[in-house]
């Protein structure tokens, strides 16, 4: 049976393993994979900088851990007998902090994205074996201020985005015009470009919308590139958690 005779079969051997690709300022290729965080951020890998067309490695540059760290994990004890085993199973390599997947050529390069993109996200599962916790202590704070307003508030709202559905923070149905809202917290550099990506990426897949866009940042720490702001004021309106007064103008008068 061919795809031209069964549609689905089309559509299957169609599917990409790739979502995007671009090349930042070092030169490395960075690969959007179809693999998620437990934040419902994407996973990305890179293929550092290098000459010929001879075997090679993917790398994550230490993100993963970085991302677990800024949860307040520590790969030690267990959880790293549990990193071995799940970087064993799929031929991942620890080096420092970085996650690496080598290639003979680079027609193995679609294997080595799904092993490290697929090795990236169970790491990054660790994340559950922490003790109970609030989840989000900041989210939570927002939407206690949010509270406190004299208008109609829903948190965990989903909407129908351009691929699909989204879901954003809270949702604040005031004034004439209804807001959705993300909030952006991190506490660490690497961490924080990460965060920014995610929320530009819900921002970018419900543009055309009626809702006012808002972006809550937490101010506490200093650790968000400005150009990462500026990219998400591109899309949103961005307001630091601490201008509550601010915040409030701009739901009221939506």
């Amino acid at each position: 049976m061919t795809s031209a005779s069964d549609p689905l079969l089309a559509i299957i051997e169609g599917a990409r393993l790739v979502r995007a690709v671009d090349r930042v300022r070092r030169g490395h290729l960075r690969i959007e994979t179809p693999f998620c965080l437990p934040d419902n951020s994407f996973v990305d890998v890179y293929l550092p900088r290098a000459e010929g067309d001879g075997p090679g490695a993917l790398t994550d540059f230490g993100a993963t851990v970085d991302w677990l760290r800024s949860a307040g994990v520590e790969l030690r004890g267990r959880r790293r007998d549990i990193l071995k085993g799940t970087l064993d199973a799929l031929d991942v390599e620890f080096e420092g902090e970085a996650l690496r997947a080598r290639f003979d050529a680079p027609q193995a390069l679609p294997d080595a994205i799904v092993r490290l993109g697929q090795a990236c996200s169970r790491v990054a599962d660790l994340i559950f074996t922490r003790r109970a916790r609030r989840p989000s202590s900041f989210r939570e704070d927002v939407g206690i201020f949010l509270e406190t307003l004299p208008i109609r508030v829903e948190a965990k709202r989903t909407l129908k985005g351009a691929r699909g559905p989204v879901v954003v923070d809270f949702v604040a149905f005031g004034g004439g015009r209804d807001s959705a809202i993300l909030t952006l917290t991190s506490r660490s550099r690497g961490h924080a470009v990460n965060a920014a990506k995610a929320v530009f990426a819900k921002w970018y897949d419900l543009r055309g919308r009626d809702e006012q866009r808002l972006t809550v940042f937490d101010d506490r720490f200093e650790v968000y590139e400005r150009g990462d702001l500026d990219r998400l004021g591109d899309v949103s309106l961005v307001l630091p958690a601490s201008a509550r007064g601010r915040l409030r103008e701009r739901l009221m008068a939506a």
